[in-house]
């Protein structure tokens, strides 16, 4: 079916200056739909839709009926919605089938081939589920998969069997709601309203993720992510300038076909990627063309398909820059002509307008409807395909909808370290010590996330040393759990923690360290919206550069952390650790001292008690006439406490704590005196000095 004709701008030669300008801008890195990737880490366990056409389609050995499994989008939409952020990886490519990443996987969903391997490249834009959030979307994939008829047509999914690190473009944490608007006379209806259904756009009780629209409902505050025009109706010009509001507040926009050409070419609120508009070809006419395709900016999302775009009919097939009319808004050309005089004459482009964090992109799209059958050039299965993937690429990009809902939470958690008593001050965390866990949690996402929650279970060797000290900044609430003990009770925040879009709780706790070796600590998030497995703290120290939100991520002004080299690793949930060292190794170790009166004179028959603190194995010995006493062959590198009693004496400080190193001699209980006891020297002796109920001040060497 051929489109009726439109009036359009007069075509006639484009002057060199302007074709110029085309390349100039298409040869751009810095505009709005090039951008650039960057090198992520994912550990092992990652998940991976598949995106290319052998791996997702008729690859060798496999049975699907299409060329590409359009479902694969429904799936990833699927995802979003179960709170699941993906990650589309895009290499900064210099050829769009170009690999994007090469990784160790193993296929887990879907038909007997294309199994995987040590060295499994994948292209065209595949989708990372990262490993933290595997758990939590495996049901929902099995589900989609199981809703599918033939094990054919399931979307394949790939698992990392070994860490990796991949280009990503966008971190995908938006919930695609689409605008379908109005068709005009008919020629446009249920195009994409046919391609969603293909694709699977729809939860799990059948409810599609877009819906038909009139133009008069959309606004600036409208809850779409984006709002798409296939074929423009007649009235469609009048709300042009809401369309453009709506973009600029964040939504994004898909025109195609005539909408190309009544979008663009509005003088007063159109102009979306043009100065003066386009001058615009097709079918009806006879004007469309059907030369060779190129693709100038190959690393950009709205190109991330496989192989060839078809050559479709239509109203507006190819436009060009009419005439002194110039590109603005960043515009960059996805897909044009070539050769010769056609080589100006685009099919498909995007520009940014508007100044959101995310959102604001106007796709423009030639031909009517990729999955007909015609006599252009290239107008295979994969090409018409390709075409639709254009338009289910469009509504992957990100967008920024606020007080929508439709948006995944995205909190990142650090966690460092720092000493709170160091007893010796040799800057290291020894036993008796006490460290101070600092964690961060930062909502950089536009959504609140209530009923929010930290647990952090503390080391066998670590005892928890009261009281918790809880921040929160930019509107977020939350009070410390005063039952919080790091054993038994381990949620750190009182109920009804809020967490604002943009803010942070920090919660500060001190431990005692009791043991020796490595601990390791991390705490764990949760909220409503974030998926079970919680957010975890990824260890930093005052190395760690770098902001979220405006936070700086690492040890911050205070300073003192303890250093997290150890510890950090590629992973971004690395827990934080400490080095004890290892007990000493030394053999059994003697306990001296002597009991004596206020006058100095000593004290017999004294009872001593020294007790194991770890294991509660008890010693006890007399002191003999003069009130001396020893312990011998006591196991060392343990925690004792000393007690004294004598009939017909009183002791103000009755007892001694200490960590047995080495032998000790010189302890001394003096009986009716206010003061704290002291060492007295001894030759013998090999420790200084002590106080009582407190552990002996000690060196520790490292292994």
């Amino acid at each position: 079916m051929k489109c009726p004709n439109s009036p359009r701008f007069s075509h006639g030669l484009i002057h060199a200056f302007l074709i110029l300008a085309f390349f100039a801008v298409t040869g751009s890195t810095a505009l709005s739909q090039s951008g650039s990737s960057l090198i992520e880490p994912f550990d092992s366990g990652s998940l991976i839709i598949a995106m290319d056409n052998d791996k997702q389609g008729k690859g060798s050995g496999c049975n699907n009926s299409e060329a590409f499994n359009l479902r694969a989008y429904g799936l990833a939409v699927r995802l979003l919605y179960a709170n699941v952020p993906l990650k589309w990886v895009i290499a900064n490519k210099t050829t769009k089938d170009a690999t994007d990443m090469t990784v160790n996987a193993t296929r887990i969903t879907g038909s007997n081939c294309q199994n995987g391997g040590t060295n499994t490249a994948f292209s065209g834009g595949p989708l990372v589920i990262p490993a933290e959030y595997a758990s939590a979307a495996t049901p929902v994939i099995n589900a989609f998969n199981n809703e599918i008829l033939g094990l054919d047509n399931d979307v394949r999914v790939y698992q990392a069997n070994a860490s990796f690190v991949a280009p990503v473009r966008y971190t995908l944490t938006h919930k695609p709601k689409i605008a379908v608007g109005p068709d005009g006379g008919g020629f446009g209806s249920g195009i994409y309203q046919e391609l969603f259904d293909r694709a699977k756009l729809r939860d799990a009780a059948n409810n599609p993720y877009y819906d038909n629209v009139d133009n008069i409902i959309i606004s600036p505050d409208s809850c779409y992510t984006i709002a798409a025009q296939a074929h423009a109706s007649s009235t469609a010009i009048n709300f042009i300038n809401i369309y453009r509001q709506f973009a600029e507040s964040g939504g994004n926009l898909l025109l195609q076909c005539y909408s190309v050409d009544v979008f663009e070419n509005e003088p007063i609120y159109g102009r979306f990627q043009t100065t003066l508009g386009w001058t615009v070809y097709g079918t009806n006419d006879d004007t469309a063309v059907n030369t060779t395709l190129a693709y100038p900016n190959p690393g950009m999302p709205f190109n991330q398909f496989i192989g060839i775009l078809a050559d479709t009919d239509g109203r507006v097939t190819e436009y060009s820059l009419a005439n002194n009319s110039a590109f603005q808004n960043g515009t960059l050309v996805a897909a044009t002509n070539t050769g010769g005089q056609n080589a100006n004459k685009i099919v498909a482009s995007v520009s940014r307008i508007g100044s959101s964090t995310a959102g604001g992109n106007v796709f423009e799209l030639g031909g009517h409807a990729y999955n007909r059958i015609t006599g252009g050039n290239n107008n295979t299965e994969i090409g018409r395909l390709n075409g639709e993937r254009m338009a289910l690429n469009s509504i992957l990009v990100p967008a920024t909808r606020p007080g929508c809902g439709l948006s995944i939470p995205s909190v990142k958690a650090f966690k460092v370290v720092r000493m709170s008593f160091d007893s010796n001050g040799n800057g290291l965390p020894n036993f008796g010590d006490r460290v101070e866990w600092e964690l961060k949690y930062i909502n950089d996402s536009n959504v609140d996330i209530s009923n929010f929650q930290v647990s952090d279970p503390l080391d066998s060797k670590l005892i928890y040393y009261p009281s918790l000290i809880v921040t929160a900044t930019s509107g977020s609430t939350a009070t410390p759990n005063p039952a919080y003990n790091g054993t038994s009770v381990t949620q750190m925040l009182a109920s009804g923690a809020l967490l604002k879009a943009g803010g942070m709780i920090t919660i500060k706790v001190k431990t005692v360290v009791n043991g020796f070796g490595t601990i390791l600590n991390q705490g764990t998030g949760t909220g409503t919206g974030i998926p079970g497995g919680g957010v975890k703290t990824d260890t930093a120290d005052n190395t760690t550069s770098g902001t979220v939100a405006g936070y700086p991520i690492g040890c911050g002004t205070n300073g003192g952390c303890l250093s997290q080299v150890a510890y950090q690793t590629t992973s971004n949930q690395d827990p934080t650790g400490i080095d004890l060292g290892t007990a000493p190794s030394a053999g059994p170790a003697n306990v001296q001292g002597r009991v004596v009166d206020a006058t100095g004179r000593g004290i017999g028959r004294a009872m001593l008690t020294l007790q194991n603190a770890n294991n509660g194995t008890v010693w006890t010995v007399i002191s003999n006439s003069f009130g001396y006493f020893t312990f011998t062959e006591i196991p060392s590198g343990e925690f004792y406490v000393l007690t004294v009693q004598s009939k017909g004496h009183a002791f103000s400080s009755n007892s001694y704590a200490f960590e047995l190193n080495d032998n000790i001699a010189g302890l001394a209980f003096v009986a009716d005196s206010p003061s704290a006891p002291t060492y007295v020297p001894s030759a013998t002796g090999t420790n200084s000095k002590s106080t009582p109920s407190a552990p002996l001040s000690r060196s520790k060497q490292r292994p």
